[in-house]
């Protein structure tokens, strides 16, 4: 038996806590609209209502089913300080293709791209987070992305520099 870890940061672990009591509590309430739809005079045979209420009810649960499956078995990614070749928790700068300006990103886990997306975060399951694995200075790269082939000249590797806030 094979046990999956959900790989992210302390930041990303405490969003999805937040999220997690937020959507248990729209559950309660979803519940509760439920109910009502289905109460003494409900017709059983043309509710609008009943059907919309479990229709929402059966959406909010699969988000918290969701986000229960993604914060079981978290394993936490520390910042590597390792920089001989791109690994999970570090920081690339990197030149992509013709452009001229460089870019940075930090290959984290599938969900710290939503956490950190304006802060360069990426996942090492998405292309070029899988490209970047393992690269070193200098190393240049092809991946594609749809039907768009792109190229990746690792410039720099930076040990890992995130904040994870959520951390205690």
């Amino acid at each position: 038996m094979v046990i999956e870890k959900n790989l992210m940061t302390a930041e990303t672990k405490a969003r999805l806590e937040k999220e997690l009591e937020r959507v248990i509590a729209e559950v309660a309430k979803a519940g509760q609209r439920m109910g009502d739809a289905f109460g003494p005079d409900c017709d059983w045979h043309d509710n609008a209502a009943a059907d919309f209420a479990v229709e929402e009810y059966k959406r909010i649960t699969a988000q918290e089913s969701e986000l229960r499956h993604k914060l079981h078995n978290v394993e936490i990614i520390k910042p590597r300080q390792e920089t001989k070749d791109v690994g999970l928790g570090n920081t690339a700068v990197v030149k992509l293709g013709d452009f001229d300006e460089d870019e940075t990103f930090t290959v984290l886990g599938p969900d710290d791209s939503s956490t950190g997306k304006s802060r360069g975060w990426i996942s090492y399951e998405s292309p070029i987070g899988q490209t970047l694995l393992g690269m070193k200075i200098g190393e240049t790269k092809k991946f594609q992305i749809g039907d768009y082939i792109q190229t990746v000249t690792v410039k720099k590797i930076l040990p890992g520099d995130f904040n994870n806030a959520g951390e205690n």
